[in-house]
């Protein structure tokens, strides 16, 4: 079983009911319980360790054109808050945030200061 550091949890709606979805931070991204299980089995942890797939430009989001790529479907959860996260869901029911997988292949680049 990995190390609990940081836990969030999501609903998602199904019909008229919420399902409550757990997260847990797992190299510095959120996965849901289902990788807590099994890490070595988990789709969402094998994308998040693979090296970057080519991603051409992206149509509409790229957080989930990078999530299709790696054979996941994006899926919009809201927090208590009612803040909303993209997550990419696998088919063994892994779910990672979209953004984490994203950005842990494509890092942020920080703006160079100008010199004046």
């Amino acid at each position: 079983m990995l190390p609990l550091a940081f836990a969030e949890t999501y609903f998602m709606s199904h019909g008229s009911e919420s399902i409550k979805i757990s997260f847990t931070e797992v190299n510095r991204s959120l996965v849901n319980d289902v990788c807590q299980k099994s890490s070595k089995k988990c789709l969402a942890l094998n994308a998040l360790r693979s090296p970057p797939l080519k991603l051409k430009v992206p149509l509409g989001h790229p957080a989930d054109s990078y999530c299709r790529l790696n054979k996941g479907v994006p899926l919009q959860l809201k927090n208590e808050n009612g803040e909303e996260r993209s997550f990419c869901v696998f088919s063994d029911q892994s779910m990672i945030s979209s953004w984490d997988l994203f950005h842990r292949h494509f890092p942020m680049e920080k703006k160079k200061q100008r010199k004046k």
